[in-house]
């Protein structure tokens, strides 16, 4: 009786022991096979990532066009024109910034041409480079000053030679570049980040016809203080050239994002077409005065 008794309850341990064993093992297995889902949507968070950055760079598009566009992308410090004009007045008649003088282009004088950058705030992003083109041909060029490497009251001296070429000297190097033998107008170039550079001249025809240069011309009464200088008269042979840099919706129309002053040079008042079809005539007439001589 014992014997059976014992038996038994080794068989009811055995029985007990396998069905924990098998729900242990039930555990274990039902544990592994949620383990992968479980991984698996973490696979598909990582997955839905890529998405996410995707959308950043449209919402950092979206701020870098609102910057651009916004209507403080002018620095803060840049006042209107009228107010730069009337602080370079010490005495005598205003420049009125609404009455510029119209003239688009120039011939050197027998002295050197004097070039001093005056006032500069251009857009957030810009890099301005200015210089002088060939109305001839407007993609010869030759640069005299980068407003990021210059300060506010550097002159730099141009030397129009014999030879045709420009000579440039800033005060620490001098350099000689070539070939402007005639009438010139002025020119800036426009750089922005990931932008090609666009240039803009004095010449509105070259501009679409769009005026991006204020050109004021001294009255020989006005004395007036550049940067760094003692006042002095405003000469008739002396230019103030307040440029519009501004590209697309950044173009405000107010012309004080750069401010040159030209010296020694004398304004063509025709326009582009008088000034060539001149220029063509002189050349025949002279052309015919050096025939006339040889057959002579």
């Amino acid at each position: 009786m014992i014997r059976i008794a014992a038996s038994l309850a080794l068989m009811l341990l055995v029985v007990s022991s396998g069905t924990a064993s098998a729900s242990l093992l039930k555990d274990k297995h039902e544990g592994h096979d949620w383990r992968p889902e479980h991984h698996d949507w973490r696979s598909q968070d990582h997955d839905w990532h890529p998405g996410r950055h995707d959308w950043r760079p449209k919402h950092h598009d979206c701020r870098s066009e609102d910057l651009d566009c916004a209507p403080n992308h002018h620095p803060a410090d840049a006042p209107p024109l009228q107010e730069i004009l009337d602080d370079l007045v010490v005495s005598g008649p205003p420049i009125d910034a609404n009455a510029p003088s119209g003239f688009e282009s120039f011939e050197p004088t027998s002295s050197s041409m004097l070039v001093q950058l005056v006032f500069s705030a251009p857009d957030k992003g810009q890099k301005l480079s200015f210089g002088i083109y060939d109305l001839d041909d407007p993609n010869d060029r030759v640069s005299l000053f980068r407003t990021t490497h210059f300060d506010i009251d550097t002159t730099v001296t141009v030397s129009f030679l014999a030879d045709g070429k420009v000579r440039v000297d800033d005060g620490h190097h001098s350099r000689t570049y070539g070939d402007i033998d005639g009438p010139f107008g002025f020119f800036v170039k426009v750089k922005e980040r990931h932008e090609d550079p666009v240039y803009l001249f004095t010449e509105a025809e070259l501009n679409g016809d769009e005026a991006r240069a204020k050109v004021f011309q001294g009255n020989d009464q006005t004395r007036i203080e550049l940067p760094g200088l003692r006042p002095g008269l405003f000469l008739d042979s002396q230019f103030l050239i307040a440029w519009e840099t501004g590209l697309g919706c950044k173009n405000d129309g107010d012309f004080n994002d750069l401010i040159v002053s030209v010296s020694a040079i004398t304004p063509l008042p025709e326009p582009r077409a008088l000034v060539l079809f001149g220029l063509a005539v002189g050349a025949l007439a002279r052309l015919r005065r050096v025939r006339g001589s040889y057959r002579g």
